[in-house]
């Protein structure tokens, strides 16, 4: 009896060991049984999702894995299911990855195409990887919307592909405007943002973190080894506006833009650029006396930028407006910068 008895715990030593993986269970489903898959779906467990076209749906998946068995929803054929029209996927729980989606011919109803949320709750530990979103455009360009919405923390998008971008709005946008999202430490890495063409006016950025008013928050946000081809949707291919970001061993090919600072500290930028072109077509000192100094630079699609500064006064309180090609312009302190 006592031998069986340390058989029996021995056996039951092995089990409580095992990783939670080797309990884990496989779901071979269409793209609409996914979010039911996931009401009960437990860490270590893959959803695989047949190959169709799916139209005008809204995708709502909430998860939670672990670090050691995330909750794994991939295509069955990467590339073969495909998501066209009105359709959008929100995000939302802890370490899941998802994989081999393929967003095309379509638009985003309301909101972003993905977000990494869903409603109130975010997205933690998530990955985003070998994903496509290519011409997911509304009818009007003027339209604004990102192909992503970066919430949370500790979350990756890596070897995608964003394409086709044509309206208004960044094409992936880390968030900053809520406290579950500040030092998220994000990795966006390996992924190809392909040929956006210039829309004439500021807000068309390719990626952006954070806004004016995160300027001195904490991102922590990694922004390494992606290719950026033709993206020249306005001068800023990426736009740092908050503090302790990494932007290294980038490519720009052929854009017409740079990557700006445009705000924020400790920031740090190592990159690598290969045939780029200006998308500035003038620049022109519009008034230069003792008193003021304004310059303008026009781009193409009629965008311009104005820098107006006062060379006798550095006070901060002051106010000054000079009149511009029949525009008045004023600002506080030495300089004033008006973008059209």
């Amino acid at each position: 009896m006592r031998i069986r008895n340390i058989y029996r715990a021995f056996i039951a030593s092995l089990i409580v060991s095992l990783p939670l993986s080797s309990f884990a269970k496989r779901y071979d489903v269409s793209l609409l049984e996914v979010a039911t898959c996931l009401k009960t779906a437990q860490p270590g467990d893959q959803i695989y999702i047949k190959d169709g076209q799916y139209e005008d749906i809204e995708l709502k998946w909430m998860g939670i894995g672990t670090e050691t068995a995330p909750v794994t929803i991939e295509a069955l054929n990467p590339g073969k299911v495909k998501i066209k029209g009105g359709s959008t996927l929100r995000i939302a729980g802890e370490w899941m990855s998802i994989g081999g989606l393929y967003f095309t011919d379509g638009y985003a109803p309301k909101g972003s195409v993905i977000e990494f949320r869903n409603e109130k709750e975010l997205a933690n530990h998530c990955r985003l990887t070998n994903c496509v979103i290519n011409n997911f455009n509304p009818s009007r360009r003027d339209q604004a919307y990102s192909y992503i919405l970066l919430y949370g923390r500790y979350n990756r998008i890596d070897h995608c592909s964003f394409t086709g971008k044509l309206n208004l709005g960044v094409t992936l946008t880390v968030i900053l405007n809520d406290e579950r999202c500040l030092e998220n430490h994000h990795q966006i890495d390996y992924n190809y943002f392909g040929e956006r063409p210039v829309y004439g006016s500021n807000g068309a950025e390719t990626i952006r973190v954070g806004t004016s008013p995160q300027a001195y928050t904490s991102s922590k946000t990694i922004i390494e080894n992606n290719l950026f081809e033709r993206c020249s949707g306005e001068v800023e291919v990426v736009s740092i506006k908050s503090c302790d970001n990494i932007i290294r061993n980038n490519v720009l090919l052929e854009c017409e833009g740079v990557i700006a600072l445009r705000h924020g500290n400790y920031d740090v930028v190592r990159e690598t650029s290969d045939n780029l072109a200006s998308s500035c077509e003038e620049v022109k000192v519009v008034i230069d006396t003792i008193s003021y100094t304004a310059v303008k630079a026009t781009y193409k699609g009629g965008h311009s930028v104005l820098l107006c500064l006062c060379n006798i006064d550095n006070n901060k309180e002051k106010t000054h407006s000079l009149s511009i090609e029949g525009i008045n312009y004023t600002w506080n302190g030495r300089c004033g910068i008006f973008m059209k």
